[in-house]
């Protein structure tokens, strides 16, 4: 999943993240929708595949950064 063009938005199941999400795909970007709730990256997931992939992950905890960070292949 490591590419120059990946861009990684948190809060992306809903409001701003979300919209940036679309923004970024529409614009050539594949994504990575982190968030904390699996339900609304699912459903964002199914209307931008196969150009955006999730993870379910709390940001604000160490266990949550280090998931996200090694789905990218630091």
């Amino acid at each position: 999943m490591n590419s120059p063009d990946l861009i990684v938005v948190s809060g992306a199941g809903t409001g701003i993240g979300r919209a940036v999400s679309r923004r970024l795909v529409a614009d050539g970007f594949h994504v990575l929708a982190v968030g904390r709730r699996p339900e609304p990256l699912d459903r964002l997931a199914k209307e931008l595949a196969p150009h955006l992939d999730t993870a379910s992950a709390d940001l604000a905890t160490a266990a949550g950064a280090t998931a996200v960070a090694d789905s990218l292949g630091r």
